[in-house]
């Protein structure tokens, strides 16, 4: 009877084991689905920064899958680019890639190319909290399209130190000085 109740005990104990899985540890991971009632964060996948480029190899970039209705963000160097929910009517993969972690530049790329026509605007996000001399008033974000384009409605963030830019189409984007109004009418 009592070897009966010790296997009863560990047969309990093992299936209450196995259904709580390790899911209210503290170092596992927070897997929630969108939809659930506590869910948090955002539906899609990102990849860490990998360390700082080897001689001979590329630099970072990271990875975002985005589904049609779903949101997101990823980072890379001191670039962030940041997906609000249903942007997309097709899943979409988005590249972001940079020479090294303080680039000026990032390339973007999304997959397939017929999804890079978001309905909610994104953001770009470039972090300088690391580059306390740079003025951020005389700086912008350019777009590549054939040329490199000064972007429209970047906002400057001073406490946080980031340019921000909202857009619907993402291309490679770099940081570089404003061109003031007059001298680039000169230039035409």
């Amino acid at each position: 009877m009592r070897l009966l109740q010790v296997r009863s005990a560990l047969l309990l104990g093992t299936l209450a084991l196995l259904l709580t899985g390790c899911g209210r540890d503290p170092v596992s991971p927070q897997v929630t689905l969108p939809g659930q009632p506590d869910a948090s964060g955002f539906g899609g996948t990102q990849t860490e920064d990998p360390e700082p480029p080897v001689h001979g190899q590329p630099g970072a970039s990271t990875v975002l899958f985005v589904s049609a209705n779903g949101e997101g963000s990823a980072r890379v160097g001191r670039f962030a680019v940041k997906i609000h929910k249903n942007p997309l009517r097709n899943p979409a993969t988005i590249t972001l890639s940079v020479t090294d972690r303080d680039a000026m530049q990032v390339d973007i790329q999304v997959s397939p190319p017929e999804a890079n026509d978001f309905q909610v605007p994104i953001e770009l996000t470039a972090d300088f909290s690391d580059r306390p001399d740079l003025n951020l008033n005389n700086q912008t974000v350019f777009w590549w399209n054939d040329e490199w384009r000064a972007a429209d409605n970047v906002t400057v963030k001073q406490g946080d130190r980031q340019l921000k830019v909202r857009t619907h189409r993402l291309a490679g984007a770099k940081i570089g000085e404003r061109v003031p109004a007059s001298l680039g009418r000169e230039m035409e």
